[in-house]
């Protein structure tokens, strides 16, 4: 009842300067100049199912309360409260209002969906690093830096011409923290198509349906295999010129995937999904999964091998700074070699091409230099036209 109540306060104020109103109880449309105010209330009695905020239960009287308070006093708007009128109030402008609707709804989808991956968490792969609620904080986190970052380098004009909107930057953090609800659904499937198709199917999510239509594709562009699976190749800028993507989709996609991929450091493995730790897994996959145990560990020790890598500005482009454990460089070489060429295979395969610099760093510079020496042709591919500085 209480979000009937709450859809009908933001419907209204959407409406209310062509004096159209909804229903707390039916959410149908009235003019409000055929309704009565209730002699009780104070608010106007639906002329359509006789209603108003009497029959209302406690939380739903809460909703419209608060919602009334931040947005409608002051407009005198005749509503409800007989158009009372308080004077000296600051009011928010349309602008503020929609971004915090917005808001709102991202605050109702986010945690729908943090209540679906908890709730699905034990089909997760244990002996996987993190994919749970901090692995999508820190991606939400890699979103920001990243967005600012290709507005401050020109990445967002020249393959968009303009900034993202509010609308956009809601859809990709919606995206977020639906990206790996996958993994919770285990049907022989890529853990990003069972992400979109989740997104397009539980109309349960706050979404429209074209916000739910194209988070999902995001959900599935944000996986190169998955991309790949799909449409034959994992490169979102080669789907873009083949007119398969569209600039805003490819451009949101590279933002997705990239975001994603800088979680690559040795947060990532510090737990599990679970809350369990680096060694507690190591040592359950040493005793449960002995056939599995050198490429499982493997992974765990190429993520500890550095830190999260951080996107950065340089010479007005992007650059990738990685700073690496000199003493995991010593003993675990080609697992981090392997894990760094991971993540630069997703930046590859995005708009960004080989656009960008790679500097590594290291508190042991001759470590550093022996390391990159020894593994730079597993680089290879993923390095090519593109800037090394180490």
């Amino acid at each position: 009842m209480a979000e009937v109540a709450r859809k009908a306060m933001q419907l209204t104020w959407r409406h209310c300067k062509t004096s159209w109103h909804y229903c707390f109880s039916c959410l149908k449309r009235f003019d409000p100049k055929t309704a009565k105010l209730c002699s009780k209330c104070n608010w106007l009695v639906c002329p359509i199912c006789g209603q108003c905020y009497c029959y209302l239960d406690e939380d739903s009287k809460n909703v419209v309360e608060a919602f009334y308070s931040a947005h409608c006093v002051g407009r005198n708007c005749p509503y409800g409260k007989g158009g009372t009128v308080s004077e000296g109030l600051p009011l928010p402008s349309p602008q503020e209002i929609e971004d915090e609707l917005l808001q709102k709804r991202l605050q109702d989808a986010e945690e729908k969906l943090k209540d679906t991956m908890n709730k699905g968490k034990d089909k997760v792969k244990w002996y996987l690093v993190d994919h749970g609620a901090d692995h999508i904080r820190r991606v939400d986190q890699n979103l920001e830096s990243a967005e600012k970052l290709f507005e401050k380098i020109s990445i967002a004009r020249n393959n968009l011409g303009r900034s993202l909107t509010q609308e956009e930057i809601f859809k990709l953090k919606v995206a977020i923290a639906a990206h790996d609800i996958g993994r919770t659904m285990d049907d022989g499937k890529s853990h990003a198509m069972l992400s979109s198709e989740y997104v397009q199917e539980d109309t349960s999510i706050p979404l429209n349906a074209t916000e739910r239509r194209e988070i999902a594709e995001l959900c599935l562009l944000h996986s190169e295999g998955a991309t790949r699976e799909v449409y034959g190749t994992g490169d979102i800028a080669e789907l873009l010129k083949r007119g398969i993507l569209s600039p805003e989709v490819a451009y949101k996609a590279t933002l997705l995937r990239i975001s994603d991929a800088c979680d690559a450091g040795k947060e990532r493995a510090e737990v599990n999904t679970f809350g369990q730790s680096r060694s507690e897994v190591l040592e359950r996959v040493n005793r449960e999964l002995p056939n599995q145990a050198h490429t499982i560990t493997s992974h765990w020790h190429g993520h500890e091998g550095f830190e999260q890598p951080k996107l950065k500005k340089d010479d007005g482009k992007l650059a990738i700074e990685v700073i690496l454990n000199s003493k995991a460089l010593q003993s675990h070489g080609s697992d981090i070699a392997f894990r760094i060429k991971d993540m630069l295979r997703d930046f590859r395969s995005t708009i960004v091409h080989n656009n960008y610099s790679l500097e590594l760093k290291a508190d042991n510079y001759e470590a550093l230099q022996a390391w990159y020496s020894a593994y730079h042709l597993v680089l290879e591919e993923e390095i090519e036209g593109a800037q090394v500085k180490v």
